[in-house]
């Protein structure tokens, strides 16, 4: 879309998303959880941002963890109620019809199909919003389609990723030796295909012709084939995906890029496969070469590094977990789900809260806050605020996936993903006013001059910036001038809309920062592995998950009949009157 001024873009944001308003939460009622009653209450530490960028702490309620029964039954209650009113259109049975025959179930997993980070319900609603003209989902749409109001990746040569989703795709940009070096690079650029796009980065073109076209249009083309309805994007999907399992014969550097480049391309293609299970003639068979491909070349990789990682952390290394390894947890759960591997999949949830846990731990510990972390710093903060989002996104989309599975994924480690997006978003939304920025933070332009021959560098596994000698590399001085610089801040789509539907839209938690930084990007678009949540996501809550909060749904059959029978008052307001009705456990079990 074009670019608008800001007096027209706060309409049409005030018009499109109710749900973004300046308090950070939905306009609706707090939702019901009968916390102290039905459910855990937990208070969640979230950091408050003021103007000048000062800083507090504040909590706020949620439920500690919303248990598979719960998550399992307020879902299914939406899907069997009669009707819900907080739609446009008025009588939910469309939507509910579509749901029905998408949604299958895998008896020997117990995984729900389709189950990547788009569910049947989301891509019902999407459709019938799309059907119902729905300006924001139109947006969206266009969005994916076109790529209008895609901020564009432009590498050092001017060259830039295509933003657009062209059903007449020029690609599949193949090659037999993946042979990734640190930033992507192949050996020798004579090994890029021979179709590759004029005046793209050619000592790129490893991680390029995979990642950033290829894998990333895989799933671009299989969204677009469910908000089309047009086979041809389906059809581009599986052409895409055969050819890099056909053709591809080897993959590396596993001491260098290559476990990264393959949970990049893995995470976008096998969530694409999974949208379109069973849907177009040739899936399976490209579903069958897609999986031979990556057990024998791709998951190897991600196997190995983790390998690695374990060594590193059990010889005392700090800060170890990062972006690479919450990518490698996206793809292991896209990889788990398609194939309906509860190995995989368990493997995957488990990096997923090791990861969280070692990658937001600043601000959460009376050691860490003495080191000088505040809450909702991570341990790339100060690496750089791209690798940060690369982090964040990754394990965002895990969660969804579990979601999409009735895990509760979004709560891990006292729901640290919360301030960790708040204070990212807030970096973010000031990168133009270095006085916005939170306190003790200042942009890399005010850092002081580096020692005579040495150039500033930052020490992951330390967590301090350093003065390193430009010829040797050599460690010469410590930074220590108690400030906090920031560097490589920019907008990226890592999964925002998805994270403000569940933790607002579902639970009803305040995030202003991250309405905020909504508001300036409020239709996203799918890059590298993440993205694309406006289409899917946005505004979903109330009708996908709040109608169907209930003392039956989210009681247990004891506690809802001592709910009902009024033997607590710590309900938070809740009608007592709602009593268990058997036409509704009929329903839910349907």
């Amino acid at each position: 879309m074009p670019r608008i001024d800001a007096a027209d873009q706060e309409y049409l944001v005030q018009m499109l998303r109710p749900d973004l308003n300046p308090n950070g939460s939905l306009v609706a009622d707090e939702p019901n959880y009968y916390m102290g009653h039905c459910t855990q209450k937990l208070r969640v530490p979230v950091p408050v941002i003021t103007p000048n960028g000062s800083m507090h702490v504040t909590y706020q309620r949620a439920p500690r963890r919303l248990t598979k029964d719960v998550i399992f039954k307020t879902k299914a209650y939406v899907m069997s109620s009669l009707r819900t009113t907080n739609l446009k259109f008025t009588d939910f049975d469309p939507v509910k019809a579509t749901y029905k025959a998408l949604r299958s179930f895998n008896d020997s997993s117990g995984f729900v199909h389709p189950g990547g980070v788009i569910g049947p319900a989301e891509l019902a609603l999407m459709q019938h919003r799309l059907q119902d003209n729905a300006t924001l989902q139109e947006l969206a749409l266009k969005t994916l389609l076109t790529g209008a109001g895609v901020i564009p990746k432009t590498y050092n040569n001017g060259w830039q990723v295509p933003t657009d989703t062209p059903i007449n795709y020029a690609g599949p940009f193949v090659l037999v030796n993946v042979s990734a070096r640190y930033g992507g690079s192949n050996k020798d650029s004579g090994e890029c295909p021979q179709n590759y796009p004029d005046g793209a980065p050619r000592d790129n073109c490893a991680h390029i012709s995979l990642v950033e076209l290829d894998a990333q249009q895989t799933y671009k083309q299989a969204l677009a084939f469910w908000a089309t309805g047009n086979v041809t994007y389906a059809e581009n999907a599986l052409r895409i995906t055969h050819a890099w399992a056909s053709n591809n014969q080897a993959f590396g550097d596993v001491r260098e890029n290559g476990p990264l480049e393959a949970a990049w391309a893995v995470a976008s293609f096998a969530k694409a496969l999974e949208l379109l299970r069973g849907r177009v003639p040739g899936w399976q068979a490209t579903y069958e070469e897609f999986m031979a491909w990556t057990e024998q070349l791709l998951m190897p990789q991600t196997d190995e590094y983790m390998n690695s990682t374990k060594k590193a952390i059990a010889i005392g290394q700090q800060n170890v977990l990062n972006n690479w390894h919450s990518t490698i947890a996206e793809a292991w759960m896209a990889v788990g789900v398609l194939t309906d591997d509860k190995v995989r999949y368990r493997k995957a949830v488990n990096l997923y809260h090791a990861t969280v846990r070692d990658y937001t731990k600043w601000g959460r510990a009376k050691g860490f806050r003495d080191g000088g972390r505040v809450l909702g710093e991570t341990s790339e903060t100060l690496r750089d605020i791209y690798h940060t989002q690369f982090g964040l996104g990754g394990l965002l989309q895990v969660a969804e996936m579990a979601w999409q599975q009735d895990m509760d994924l979004y709560s891990s480690n006292q729901f640290a993903l919360v301030p960790a997006l708040e204070l990212t978003a807030r970096i973010i939304m000031a990168n133009d006013s270095e006085s916005q920025l939170p306190q003790g933070f200042k942009l890399l332009k005010s850092m002081p001059k580096p020692p005579s021959g040495t150039m500033w560098a930052f020490d992951m596994q330390r967590q301090r910036f350093f003065a390193k000698n430009k010829t040797s590399g050599a460690w010469v001085a410590d930074l220590n001038d108690g400030i906090k610089y920031l560097q490589g801040i920019t907008f990226l789509p890592t999964a925002w809309e998805h994270a403000y539907n569940h933790y607002v839209g579902r639970l009803g938690l305040k995030m202003p920062e991250t309405a905020a930084l909504i508001k300036r990007h409020y239709v996203d678009w799918y890059a590298m592995h993440w993205g694309g949540g406006t289409l899917s996501h946005a505004n979903t809550a109330g009708s996908l998950w709040r109608a169907g909060l209930r003392p039956f749904t989210v009681c247990s059959h004891e506690q809802h009949h001592r709910h009902a029978n009024g033997s607590s008052s710590s309900s938070s307001g809740s009608s007592s009157a709602q009593v268990f009705s058997t036409t509704a456990e009929r329903a839910i079990s349907a």
